[in-house]
């Protein structure tokens, strides 16, 4: 372990530790105003997709009928699965307006911003540290990313919530929307297949593959997300009571119920977009960088 002061003078573990702070804080600012036209541009096909996630959640899911009806034996009948209008932006925007369509943008951005910069800032002061082999730089390396995905993730939680219209986060600010979140334990659903799912992001979220690789790649992932967005949502379904119902969808193949469902086209929409537009810009970035650099040669 290292000492707190440097026999050399180099700085102090305490004064290092301010400097990954800052550092940090530094990161933040940069990735939430870097990130912040991106999302606002994706964020309405976000939106559309968190919605069409939990409308398959109320689908499955029948609130207790004021009357009970009985068949000719006197036996209860079955209630029938709820039938909900399909999600469209038209719809969205004539009942809610247009801002609807942008709820839960703010907590998204910070959830990024500090899921970006605090993990790599995170890394950085664990590589002061011993242990720094192949072997223990990975291990390293999940460590930091673990570790702010999970603390992160009550703002994912009230993001996801927000964003569906959910009872009690329609109107939330993000503020009260995390404490709502915190209120009724259920800060970290879904926590686990968030961390699968950062994990297996990190080659298309800090640029390792190509474009045409890194869609594929997402997309292949569409199955956790849904998985992920859905444990979000689902203790907001069960609160409104009621029982649970068999759908047509859910009978059908794996394939089919995860890339038929409605949402996948967002998502994929969503992902195309958000990667278009990343790729386009680092190259009009570094186009302009090579500009200057052979102005400055001449």
């Amino acid at each position: 372990t290292p000492s707190l002061q440097n026999q050399e003078g180099e700085a102090s573990m305490a004064e290092l530790t301010l400097l990954h702070v800052l550092e940090m804080l530094l990161e933040y600012t940069t990735n939430y105003l870097t990130l912040a036209p991106l999302f606002g541009i994706s964020q309405p096909l976000y939106v559309l997709k968190t919605r069409a996630y939990y409308r398959a959640l109320r689908q499955t899911h029948v609130p207790p009928p004021r009357i009970q009806e009985v068949d000719e034996a006197g036996e209860p009948v079955a209630a029938a699965p709820p039938t909900l209008l399909p999600i469209r932006w038209r719809r969205i925007r004539d009942e809610e307006g247009y801002s609807a369509l942008w709820k839960g943008w703010n907590s998204r951005l910070m959830h990024q911003a500090l899921w970006r910069g605090g993990s790599l800032t995170l890394l950085q002061y664990a590589l002061i540290f011993p242990g720094n082999t192949r072997l223990g730089i990975v291990f390293k390396s999940l460590g930091s990313f673990a570790f702010v995905t999970y603390v992160s993730h009550p703002l994912e939680v009230a993001q996801a919530r927000m964003q569906a219209a959910c009872s009690g986060y329609s109107h939330a600010s993000l503020y009260s929307a995390t404490i709502n979140t915190l209120k009724d334990t259920a800060a970290y659903d879904g926590v686990w297949e968030s961390l699968a799912l950062a994990a297996l992001s990190v080659p298309v979220k800090f640029g390792f593959f190509a474009l045409p690789l890194s869609i594929a790649w997402m997309c292949a992932l569409y199955p956790l997300d849904r998985r992920a967005t859905k444990k979000k949502l689902e203790r907001v379904v069960r609160s409104e009571g009621g029982t649970l119902v068999q759908t047509d969808d859910q009978a059908k193949g794996w394939f089919a119920r995860n890339y038929c469902d409605g949402a996948f086209a967002y998502y994929a929409w969503q992902v195309g977009v958000e990667l278009t537009v990343s790729a386009v810009s680092s190259a009009l970035l570094e186009a302009a960088i090579q500009i200057l650099e052979d102005a400055e040669d001449e």
